[in-house]
């Protein structure tokens, strides 16, 4: 590589590289064997910086075996005593590594000179150590990558090439650190450019974490990390978001490379797209959990958010409340003017009954005529039956059609135990429904246990 000392691009201490083309597609950040630096200090808001607040945040053991044994000592503190040339090189192409991409210079160290690649991270930027300058005899883990460099370059430009012709998402990124900002993405095939919005230069250098959002599964993150942690394989579908803030669905698989030595150099990701899938499948559980005609849940779903309100009483006290509705002589309508009148009324009930309703709670339609809530953080008595009155009243009491009069029955059954049984206080609220539909007078009962004599 020719060095220019006379170059336009060259400042004190810095030689710029040329840009090296000759691929036609994008390279890897770093190859096997290049050191690796973090630093922290850029800020993202503000295009300059002050050197002197640069730190050394991590250096992995490319990077110890070519800066020496002082990288040790200074991880942790400043990065101008330890090396000025590279905060002096930070601070003056900062910019420029956020505008256009990662930057290759020749910086001084010691008695040589080190080919260094900057490149922006999440909340800093990243230091590659490529090599030392020709002629000199520096640590074996960098010199022998850049000998016969030409065939070294046609093997990377067709494993690149065989990457970006597949459908499949492909990620390498470095082993570590697995703090923030995490390890940072070397290498991304064309597959993650088209499925995600976003270019090259806003993907290297960062944290495959860009990817993650509010609705990505924690359960789903804390797997991921427990297993990159202990050096392990990783497969799981998770949710991810585009650069414009949509979702997909992709199944990954993450796996740990091994040098010839044993020692854990990268991470590989491959992705592929199932958001066809997780659609038909959502699609499905809705066919099979929501009530077609008014979209509300149905009588499969009931259970899971009975026991959902009876687990909350493990955490808050308070009353787990159900209530069963009835539309009393509604069949008589239905036999009278047909199922598309009666159809049409459910559907009119239905938005009344939400209307009531807190946003918390939950409305179910059980069968026919037959609608259950389930009430969540109800304190006592009097509010169930304050708000069994409250969906009385909204339904309209008594609603007329023709000569008929439906009136809404209620039953309603409560626990503070979290220990109960969801069937046994759905049948306690039934129970409690039959009875309200055989007095004259009031349509709302409180479950007693003589009605299970």
């Amino acid at each position: 590589m020719e060095r220019a000392s006379d170059s336009e691009s060259t400042i004190t201490g810095v030689i710029l590289r040329p840009e090296d083309s000759s691929a036609g597609l994008e390279p890897f950040l770093l190859l096997p064997g290049d050191g690796l630096l973090l630093i922290r200090g850029l800020d993202p808001q503000s295009p300059g910086i002050d050197k002197a607040c640069l730190t050394i945040l991590y250096a992995d053991r490319e990077a110890h075996a070519c800066l020496g044994e002082g990288l040790s000592a200074a991880i942790g503190g400043a990065l101008l005593p330890f090396w000025p040339a590279l905060a002096e090189a930070i601070q003056l192409h900062s910019l420029v590594m956020t505008q256009e991409g990662p930057r290759d210079l020749w910086l001084p160290w010691q008695e040589t000179s080190l080919l260094v690649r900057l490149f922006r991270t999440d909340d800093g930027v990243g230091v590659g150590l490529l090599a030392f300058e020709e002629g000199f005899a520096g640590p074996s883990l960098l010199q022998p990558q850049r000998g016969s460099e030409a065939i070294a370059r046609q093997r990377v430009e067709l494993f690149e090439r065989l990457l970006h012709a597949i459908g499949d998402v492909v990620l390498v990124t470095t082993a570590e650190p697995f703090a923030a900002p995490g390890p940072v993405i070397l290498y991304a095939n064309a597959a993650l450019l088209s499925q995600t919005g976003y270019s090259y230069q806003e993907v290297l250098g960062r944290s495959p974490r860009m990817f993650q959002g509010a609705g990505t599964s924690a359960l789903v993150r804390a797997g991921m990390r427990t297993a990159l942690e202990n050096w392990r394989s990783f497969n799981a579908e998770v949710l991810n978001y585009r650069k414009d803030g949509s979702t997909y669905w992709v199944d990954i698989a993450i796996s740990p490379l091994q040098d010839p030595s044993g020692w854990f150099t990268h991470w590989i990701s491959v992705q592929r797209d199932v958001t066809s899938r997780h659609h038909n499948l959502q699609h499905l559980k809705n066919q099979a959990y929501q009530d077609p005609l008014t979209g509300l849940p149905n009588r499969r779903s009931l259970g899971d958010y009975l026991q959902t309100a009876l687990d909350r009483l493990h955490r808050h006290a308070g009353q787990a409340v159900v209530m069963f509705c009835d539309l009393n002589r509604f069949k008589e309508v239905n036999d009278t003017y047909g199922h598309t009148v009666g159809d049409r009324l459910l559907v009119a009930i239905t938005k009344r009954l939400q209307a009531a309703l807190r946003p918390d709670d939950v409305l179910v339609r059980f069968a026919g005529d037959e609608f259950v809530v389930v009430l969540e953080q109800c304190g006592s008595r009097q509010q169930a039956l304050a708000m069994a009155h409250r969906l009385k009243k909204q339904v309209g009491n008594t609603l007329h059609v023709d000569t008929a009069v439906l009136q809404p029955r209620i039953g309603i059954a409560m626990t503070s135990d979290p220990l109960t049984a969801a069937a046994d206080l759905l049948h306690q609220a039934d129970l409690a429904m039959y009875r309200a539909k055989r007095q004259k007078g009031d349509s709302v009962e409180i479950y007693d246990p003589v009605l299970d004599d």
